[in-house]
C-alpha cells in the first residue's frame, strides 16, 4: 500500500492537516470507488502547480514578466539557434497559438525577441531571441533561483526524484517531441530525420529543421534557415533539386 493511504489510516477528518489527505479521507468515507490513487495524484499535481505558479509569478513580477512570457523566452534560449516557429513555441508551451502570439507581441515590444518571415511559407513566422532577450532571460532565471523555482524547501534528491517520476508519467500520456522519421523522396534519395524547410512541406517541418546545429554557412543556393546545401536535380534524383541538411 502507498504511503498516502497508510498515513491517513485510522485518522478522523478533524486531525488531518494535508488538504490532499483530507480529500482521500472523504473519498473513502463517501465510497467513491476505484481509481482513488489516480484522483489523489491528479489533485496533488494540480495543487502543486498552483503553488509553484504563485511563487514564480511573485518572483517575476518586479521584472514585469508572467510565467508564459518567461517560458517563451527560455524556450528560445534553450534551443540550438534561438529561433523557432511561433506555432512550435505554442506546442512546446502547451498553449493556444493566440496565447503564444500575444506573448510574442509583449516580448517583441520590449526588444527581447524579434520576428522574421519563414523562408518558404508566407503563412508562418519565425521568432528569435535577441541579445537583450538572452540577458533578460538570465536575469529572470536568477530571480527564480532565489525562489527555488517554486520548490522551496525541497532537497536536490527530491527534485530529481520528482522529475524522474513526472517524466515517466508524461511519456505515458504522450508528452514527446520526436523528430520526423527518414523518408524517401525524389527517385529514392534518403532524407535525414531533421529535414530543412526547403525540402519539406510546412506540415513536415520539424522543430529540428529550425534549431539543428550547423557547422557551415550556406553557400550559393543554400538554405538560410539551416545552412545546408541544395543538390542539383541530377544529383538528387528529383525534378526540382532537394535539400540535404548537414
Amino acid at each position: 500500500m502507498s504511503p498516502g493511504p497508510n498515513r491517513i489510516s485510522g485518522q478522523s477528518s478533524a486531525t488531518l492537516t494535508d488538504p490532499v489527505d483530507w480529500a482521500r479521507h472523504f473519498w473513502r468515507r463517501h465510497g467513491l470507488g476505484d481509481q482513488e490513487d489516480a484522483f489523489i495524484a491528479m489533485s496533488s499535481v494540480m495543487r502543486m502547480h498552483r503553488l509553484m505558479v504563485d511563487s514564480i509569478e511573485t518572483a517575476l513580477r518586479p521584472l514585469k514578466l508572467n510565467v508564459t512570457d518567461y517560458m517563451l523566452l527560455m524556450t528560445l534560449q534553450l534551443s540550438e539557434t534561438g529561433t523557432r516557429l511561433i506555432s512550435q513555441v505554442a506546442r512546446a508551451l502547451l498553449v493556444h497559438a493566440t496565447t503564444a502570439t500575444l506573448a510574442t507581441d509583449r516580448l517583441e515590444s520590449r526588444g527581447l525577441i524579434e520576428r522574421s518571415p519563414h523562408p518558404t511559407d508566407r503563412r508562418a513566422t519565425l521568432v528569435s531571441i535577441t541579445k537583450k532577450g538572452r540577458q533578460f532571460a538570465a536575469e529572470a532565471t536568477d530571480a527564480l533561483r532565489s525562489a527555488e523555482f517554486g520548490l522551496t524547501g525541497s532537497t536536490l534528491e527530491e527534485q530529481r526524484e520528482l522529475s524522474d517520476v513526472l517524466a515517466r508519467v508524461r511519456r505515458a500520456v504522450g508528452d514527446t517531441d520526436t523528430p520526423l522519421k527518414a523518408v524517401r523522396r525524389g527517385g529514392g534519395l534518403r532524407y535525414s530525420s531533421r529535414p530543412c524547410v526547403q525540402s519539406a512541406s510546412p506540415s513536415e517541418v520539424s522543430l529540428a529543421a529550425i534549431t539543428a546545429p550547423r557547422t557551415r554557412r550556406a553557400g550559393p543556393g543554400g538554405c538560410p534557415a539551416c545552412r545546408g546545401r541544395v543538390l542539383s536535380p541530377s544529383l538528387s534524383g528529383s525534378a526540382d533539386g532537394r535539400h540535404v541538411p548537414r
